[in-house]
């Protein structure tokens, strides 16, 4: 469980591409760890919010970290950050 918080600052002090590059084979396995350390969590925005998508939480519990913007844009494989503003923008809409 712990482990999770620990892959993630590793992806947010990676300073050079090819550690991000290694640190990117990781995002699947944090993904399937979030979702199973935030079950309860998640089950609760899936309730309040049935509209959200996988996606949607995953960027939600991500935000919760109070992770930086680019390891956010990272963990989430998207390039710009006006990908993520439209995203957050949806969320609260919903």
């Amino acid at each position: 469980c712990i482990s999770v918080p620990k892959k993630l600052r590793a992806i947010e002090t990676a300073k050079f591409k090819k550690e991000r590059e290694e640190k990117q084979k990781e995002i699947n396995s944090i993904q399937k760890e979030i979702n199973e350390v935030f079950i309860e969590a998640i089950q609760e925005l899936r309730e309040q919010y049935p509209k959200l998508t996988q996606e949607d939480l995953f960027y939600c519990i991500l935000q919760y970290l109070r992770l930086s913007t680019s390891t956010i844009k990272f963990c989430m494989r998207v390039e710009s950050n006006q990908v993520l503003t439209q995203r957050k923008y949806r969320i609260k809409k919903q």
